[in-house]
């Protein structure tokens, strides 16, 4: 394949991480699919390069070609390399070097998500020191490179190899082609600074290929909408926010301070003192959210069941509290809400886009009134939701990505509440069937599988169709989805009716993914039209 660029970044990821990780049970062998922060490793590296002016290819095992390309459908300009029968990294990056035809070369781990871009004849190295031999690295004694490999027995602190370099394809593969070790990669760049100058550059190392390194780098990649920086104090495990939107951080700070004392036990503490404007310290806790164990970790129904029957105890506990905000307060909560930010997306579109003027959209089979057809018919659907006993303490973001559990102590933790309920309602109170609509957002609206890019969008004129990867659990999960809903008495209409609003009004937050924004605009309709 020829370029108009001269550059082709090779993320090597043959392999299988089958029994590599003791205390982590993945739903993938293929290490492009191991999860972190809720993403394939594959996906945050793919993200990174998009923007640089490359050629990415995706180097795997034959075998895994119709699974990885299935999950990576969303990224239409990655190029997959197959390869068969490699012994080593090294036989990998032959094999791929014979397939390209660019230039120059970015070799990328698949297990080492980038921070920065590599110029040509650098080599990554990790800017702290270890002393460990699960990996190859650097010691810098002077004016002299020391190379210390995996299979040295070294007890001198080195600068570990980040698995990224930039090089020149033809020494490249000259080189690659005369080594016998196939699985120390750095035996590769230490035979090129035979003849080669080469940059060793420090950086941060997100190492997703180390069972010891797997916490830390779950901690790097932390990140949420709602916040500019978050940190954790790896010895005292504290985790510090910081944002420019104070109001909304202050409010998230006073919706825990309000909680009743045997409900706080839910959330994290803040520490004493732990506040001041724009910033937060409090507990962190390292256990995956349920969309990471949704999307990516295999556990087995049993222990699906028992959290739901923590979501559920949640819920009816947090419903003994009762509030009244009036059908005033109810109404500019859903519809002002629903309204405003979908005229902020719309905005955003050319006015002459089908998705604006068409009066009828026919989504996945399905024909839709378009969103100007339907705004009168929201309104009066919303007003009939109305209830009074609904009115209770609610999280107010009740999804998957908000829901951390821990599989050794059955043990759940919230996040990120919302600290209101509107203008008029600011506090820990609100309508419940929010929060159960938000869960069944996750479920049986598959918004995980949206927001880390596990979707097929296409759209002909009026004619839209969709599709997401979905896990052999969908089921399982939207069984366990609708008992929950009938324990808390909720009706499957009015919870899925809401769900179809949050997806439209998510749609402005979600700008920096214009495909993303169309899916959760057309499948928003989809699920008013069917539960107006």
């Amino acid at each position: 394949m020829q370029s108009n660029h001269p550059t082709a970044v090779l993320i090597l990821s043959a392999g299988s991480v089958k029994n590599k990780y003791q205390s982590f049970s993945f739903l993938y062998n293929s290490p492009a699919l191991v999860p972190i922060a809720s993403r394939s490793s594959v996906s945050f590296i793919v993200d990174f390069y998009k923007s640089h002016p490359v050629n990415i290819y995706l180097v795997i095992n034959k075998e895994d070609e119709p699974l990885v390309s299935k999950e990576l459908a969303y990224y239409q300009g990655l190029n997959i390399i197959t390869i068969e029968n490699s012994t080593g990294v090294n036989q990998t990056l032959s094999q791929a070097l014979k397939i390209i035809k660019e230039d120059t070369v970015v070799v990328n781990v698949v297990t080492t998500i980038p921070t920065a871009y590599p110029h040509m004849n650098t080599v990554f190295i990790e800017n702290t020191l270890s002393a460990s031999n699960y990996y190859s690295g650097i010691i810098n004694d002077g004016d002299q490179t020391i190379y210390k490999f995996k299979k040295d027995d070294n007890t001198l602190p080195f600068h570990a190899f980040t698995g990224i370099f930039h090089a020149e394809r033809k020494s490249l593969t000259e080189t690659v082609d005369s080594i016998t070790n196939q699985t120390d990669l750095l035996e590769v760049v230490k035979k090129i600074g035979e003849n080669t100058i080469i940059n060793f550059k420090e950086c941060e190392w997100i190492d997703t290929g180390h069972e010891i390194n797997y916490a830390d780098a779950r901690k790097k990649l932390m990140s949420s909408r709602s916040f500019n920086s978050i940190s954790v104090d790896n010895h005292l495990g504290i985790l510090t926010k910081k944002s420019k939107e104070k109001v909304k951080l202050a409010n998230e700070v006073n919706y825990v301070a309000m909680l009743p004392a045997a409900l706080q036990i839910l959330y994290p503490r803040i520490l004493p003192g732990g506040y001041k404007e724009g910033e937060v310290m409090m507990e962190y806790y390292g256990y995956p959210n349920l969309s990471e164990y949704q999307l990516y970790r295999a556990i087995v129904p049993a222990q699906w069941k028992k959290i739901f029957d923590g979501l559920g105890y949640a819920l009816t506990f947090m419903s003994k509290y009762k509030f009244s905000i009036g059908l005033q307060a109810f109404a500019d909560f859903y519809y002002e809400k629903t309204i405003n930010r979908t005229d902020e997306y719309l905005l955003q579109l050319p006015q002459d886009d089908v998705l604006i003027t068409a009066k009828q959209l026919n989504i996945n089979g399905l024909i839709c009134k378009n969103y100007t057809q339907l705004v009168p018919l929201i309104k009066q659907r919303i007003q009939s939701l109305y209830s009074e006993d609904d009115f209770s303490i609610m999280h107010g973001d009740f999804c998957f990505n908000n829901i951390l559990y821990d599989t050794f102590s059955n043990t759940i933790k919230l996040i990120d509440p919302r600290g209101s309920f509107g203008n008029n309602c600011i506090g820990i109170y609100g309508d419940r069937k929010y929060d159960i609509a938000k869960l069944l957002h996750s479920t049986a609206g598959h918004y995980d599988y949206m927001a880390n890019n596990l979707f097929q969008y296409s759209q002909n004129g009026v004619e839209i169709s969709y599709s997401f990867p979905l896990r052999s659990n969908s089921d399982l999960l939207l069984e366990y989805s609708k008992t929950l809903m009938a324990e808390q008495q909720a009706k499957e209409n009015d919870i899925m009716f809401i769900v179809g609003l949050l997806f439209l009004s998510m749609c402005p937050l979600h700008r920096e993914n214009p495909p993303r924004q169309k899916l959760m605009y057309t499948h928003g309709l989809y699920f008013i039209n069917k539960y107006l």
